[in-house]
């Protein structure tokens, strides 16, 4: 696909590519914001503060292949 976009590139104006850039920038920035909040989450175990506020959360129990109960932290609030 990316070989024949190559050779058969649209017509686009340059404020549409300009807007296409942007929008691609924004998305990676929303990405990266949104792993931050996820690994701050689980860092502080819930304890910290997202968009302002507690973020609100659901401890997940679950069992494992060998028997061990383990706990999961799931974000509920921010980007996710």
């Amino acid at each position: 696909h990316s070989f024949y976009l190559a050779g058969h590139a649209p017509e686009i104006s340059p404020l549409t590519a300009a807007a296409i850039f942007v929008f691609g920038v924004a998305m990676v920035w929303i990405n990266y914001d949104s792993d931050n909040q996820r690994y701050v989450f689980r860092q502080s175990g819930g304890e910290c503060i997202i968009w302002g506020r507690k973020p609100n959360k659901i401890i997940a129990e679950y069992t494992t292949a060998n028997g061990e109960i383990k706990k999961s932290l799931l974000l509920l609030d921010g980007w996710w």
